[in-house]
This record gives structure tokens, sequence and C-alpha cells, in this order.
């Protein structure tokens, strides 16, 4: 296989990024022209269609909260759940892979790096006797959404009525118990937790 050199690689990067840059202001400009299109709305009916725009266009495990509240409305949510569902099979196998594959090491005297760690597929997939550390969760958000996820999670589940991944909450449902019996947790982070973990259950 030849190698490219050194300035090739750096015009398609750069090029990459001018596709990517474009990409982005085409996103913003769509969202820029969707806000003005709703102005005139009542209020109920401005944020459900902002909702719907968000559910439409969901990129992150947070975005699921818009789908959340479209279903606990009544809205048909079908389109989204099989969305759902593939995307979290696609997560779910990259994570397992991940665990299959190990760490990449680094060794600083020799300059080469190897693998270290690395489980058979059948143990990789024996979810409820992996830690998170060995399998990590297959979603997963910024640091500030850590607290919440796992409740957007749990309620898209429940309100999209999403099944085939029981033994992922099982383990979330176990790690979080020990957790907090082993006073892992602190006061106000916990309070947080708590709140997005009960929301879900009002009216």
């Amino acid at each position: 296989m030849t190698r490219k050199p050194p300035n090739k690689r750096l015009q398609d990067y750069q090029r990459q990024l001018e596709m990517l840059a474009k990409e982005e202001q085409k996103q913003r400009q769509a969202y820029k022209d969707f806000v003005g299109s709703i102005q005139e709305l009542e209020p109920l009916e401005k944020a459900e269609s902002w909702l719907r725009y968000v559910a439409d266009n969901a990129e992150r495990y947070s975005d699921q909260e818009a789908i959340v509240y479209l279903a606990s409305r009544g809205y048909d949510c079908k389109k989204y759940a099989q969305k759902i569902v593939t995307t979290w099979r696609l997560a779910e196998k990259q994570a397992i892979e991940r665990c299959m594959y190990g760490t990449s090491v680094y060794n600083l005297d020799t300059g080469k790096r190897s693998r270290r760690g690395g489980l058979s597929e059948s143990n990789a997939k024996d979810i409820l006797n992996r830690s998170p550390f060995e399998l990590h969760d297959f979603w997963g958000g910024s640091d500030e959404e850590g607290l919440f996820i796992g409740a957007t999670m749990l309620r898209t589940v429940e309100w999209c009525q999403i099944g085939g991944f029981e033994k992922w909450w099982q383990r979330y449902s176990r790690e979080q118990l020990e957790t907090t019996i082993q006073g892992g947790i602190r006061l106000i982070p916990a309070s947080y937790y708590l709140f997005a973990m009960t929301s879900g259950l009002l009216p």
C-alpha cells in the first residue's frame, strides 16, 4: 500500500475540515430558518414544534428527552423508536467490540503499541458479569449530562416501549445500588440524580 506524501494528506485533511464546516453551516441555517418559521405560534405549540424538530434531528442521547415528551403526550413516536433501536444496536455492537479489543498501550522504550486485555466474544457479551470498566455502557454524554443520562435512557425505554436491552438496565441498576451503598455519591450530585430519575414519574 502506497502512503500519501505529507502535503497530500494535509490537503485531504483540509478538504475534510471544509466539508464539515459547510455541513455545520448548513445545519445552523436550517435551524435558524425553522426558528423563524414558528415565531407566530402560541407558546405551547411553539414548544412542541421545537421538540419535534429536536426529535427529527436527534444526534445525542440527551436529545431523546424530546421524544420522551412527545410520547408522553400521545404523539405517535414509532419512527423515532425504530431509529433509536437501530442506533442503540450499533452502539452496543461497538461497545462489545471495544471490550474484545482491549486497551492499546504505548511502550516508551520501544516506541511500539501493543494490546492489553481484551476478551473473547462470548465473554464480552456477558453483560451482567462485565463491569463498566471492562465493557463500557453503550450510551454516553458530556460531563454535565452524566447525572441524568441514565434516567433519559430508562425513560426512553418506558415511553417508547423498547425491549431487548434488559441486561444493560439490570447491570446499570446494580451498579447504582452498589455505588449508593458504598457511599460513592455525594449529597448534591445525589439530589440531581434522584430528581432526574423521579421526574419521569410525573404525569
